[in-house]
């Protein structure tokens, strides 16, 4: 049996992962109305000005018979946007008198323009001027007969912003992340060019990925460094495991912006079981300082996976200030009675000049979860002169600079058998 229906439609706005834009995220609207789904999407939420946007209408019949629409000209579709409920540019102009029908069987969808093509808007008006930063109301609608558009039109809000004028530094800690550690927070330092004052940063203004605001922001304005901590959990929502680029953006207080990246590993790794784990922990003064690696034999060119952990186990928060690294891993060649310093964590790492602050509620950790791929740096920062080290015995010690605290295992690294 066949049905010819009328369009009718209201707006709920959700998220979507799936679309036009891949593994991104798309800013997207759907309505089910009497067994139809209309949806409309943008390829993203914020757009830089002077951006195409990608916007895709589309209709599904969730029914369990086929649908048949039918329009008097074709195209039947039309895409609008809008500022402050006025239309600013449309898509479609002139029609042909020429009937559009199509059918959709049960499951099956019908994309506007095309499902390889999205409709793009250019940011300029109906009279080609370029529009300004604001808000804005991306809208799609297929023709419904005496009822024009109307019933059919589904919205989502976009946002455009000036271009960034103001290229920001970025460091994003900790640089490894494991979607199963147990850590609260991810750290972020921003630091701006020489003529602009870390002061001025409105801290309401602050996002990670343009959608998530940090809970707590500090800045010094001797040193010129803004830090900002989010919440762990809220940021792991939207990471995938790989190598990822992470957006920080903000706002001055004179209505300049900033914009800079930083790229983090993230890996999904359990804990491993005690038994395989060569492990060492100490307290001193109310906080613990934990070592461990994977296990405690490698074979040669292995990777080697540490964790170095702090933890407050006070009734009360622990504050630390001090310059960078304020934190790190060493490993150590064993020579006769000595151990010799080959390699550090923070050889490669952005140095911060100024003081970092690290905030720890009772019970509350800080963990650096990464790997020596058993190389010597040979005193060098230059790759070209770094080795691969012979087997042998090796120490992984964590150091706390601000308590002098060191806290050491032994590893031995054998050549595999063959």
């Amino acid at each position: 049996m066949k049905t010819k229906i009328s369009l009718i439609i209201a707006v709920v706005i959700v998220l979507s992962l799936s679309g036009m834009a891949g593994a991104n995220l798309v800013n997207s609207n759907s309505k089910l109305e009497d067994g139809i789904k209309y949806y409309i999407q943008t390829d993203k939420f914020v757009y830089n000005l002077g951006e195409n946007v990608e916007m895709l209408y589309r209709i599904t019949n969730l029914r369990d018979e086929d649908v048949t629409f039918g329009t008097p000209h074709t195209p039947p579709w039309n895409f609008w946007v809008q500022k402050d409920a006025n239309d600013i540019w449309r898509a479609v102009n002139g029609w042909y008198a020429m009937p559009t029908i199509f059918t959709l069987g049960p499951g099956e969808s019908k994309d506007f323009p095309h499902s390889t093509s999205p409709y793009v808007w250019n940011m300029r008006d109906k009279d080609n001027n370029l529009v300004n930063a604001g808000q804005y109301s991306v809208i799609g609608g297929l023709y419904a007969g005496s009822e024009g558009y109307e019933y059919s039109k589904v919205a989502v809000p976009i946002q455009i912003i000036p271009e960034p004028a103001v290229d920001a530094g970025i460091d994003i800690e900790p640089d490894t992340l494991n979607l199963k550690g147990k850590g609260k927070w991810i750290t972020c330092y921003i630091w701006l060019p020489e003529d602009y004052n870390a002061a001025e940063i409105v801290p309401d203004s602050i996002f990670l990925e343009r959608m998530i605001k940090p809970v707590w922001t500090w800045v010094d304005e001797e040193q010129q460094l803004a830090m900002a901590k989010f919440s762990r959990s809220e940021v792991q929502g939207i990471l995938e495991v790989g190598e990822l680029e992470l957006t920080i953006t903000g706002q001055l207080i004179d209505g300049m912006t900033f914009e800079g990246t930083d790229t983090i590993r993230v890996i999904l790794k359990g804990r491993l079981r005690r038994r395989r784990v060569n492990s060492n922990s100490i307290v001193e003064d109310g906080i613990e300082y934990y070592i461990q690696t994977d296990k405690a034999v490698y074979n040669l060119g292995e990777d080697v996976d540490f964790l170095y952990r702090v933890t407050n186990l006070r009734d009360e928060e622990w504050r630390i200030e001090w310059g960078f690294p304020i934190f790190d891993v060493i490993a150590e060649e064993k020579d006769g009675e000595n151990f010799n310093e080959i390699w550090h964590w923070s050889w490669d790492k952005i140095h911060h000049f100024g003081g970092i602050v690290v905030i720890l509620g009772p019970q509350e950790s800080t963990e650096l979860n990464e790997i020596w791929p058993q190389i010597d740096l040979n005193g060098s920062v230059e790759p070209e002169d770094h080795t691969h080290v012979p087997p042998g015995r090796y120490r992984i010690s964590g150091v706390f600079s601000p308590t002098d605290s060191s806290i050491a295992v032994d590893i031995t690294i054998v050549k595999r058998k063959s």
